[in-house]
């Protein structure tokens, strides 16, 4: 069962190559992701994992693809994508949440814990939007 993720009523694609998916979204049933992502070796990350077995439909969206990735190289797909993303990847059979973002941080990946929630966007201003959370930063934890 995916996990339950909102997105905020605004989300706009980022890119021709990106539709816009309901999410979470999932190839298997095992795995989803919600996010944000702009794969720039389409042809060649598809030739790849479609080698792995990856189950891609004709013409997968760069969300689809980062979530091949994820699921062919779980401890290090991140490494292995071209583009900029930020992305929450659920295992549903591990109970594992991700929260990855490119090496550059091109994409900021911003997050909040409520007492019965984790919740996750590239814009503040979503996480703050939510009456639950505090818009106090730990400062801590940003480095």
């Amino acid at each position: 069962m995916p996990p339950r993720i909102a997105h905020p009523a605004n989300r706009k694609p980022i890119a021709p190559t990106h539709a816009h998916h309901p999410a979470p979204l999932s190839l298997d049933g095992r795995h989803w992701i919600a996010g944000d992502a702009r794969i720039d070796d389409r042809e060649q990350l598809i030739a790849r994992l479609r080698g792995r077995g990856i189950p891609l439909p004709h013409q997968p969206t760069s969300l689809q693809l980062v979530l091949g990735a994820a699921m062919a190289w779980p401890q290090d797909f991140p490494e292995r994508l071209l583009g900029d993303f930020a992305v929450a990847v659920w295992d549903a059979r591990a109970g594992e949440l991700s929260l990855v973002r490119d090496a550059f941080g091109t994409r900021p990946l911003y997050y909040a814990q409520t007492h019965d929630r984790l919740l996750f966007a590239t814009d503040p201003g979503a996480l703050l939007a939510d009456p639950g959370v505090d818009a106090a930063m730990d400062l801590a934890a940003a480095g």
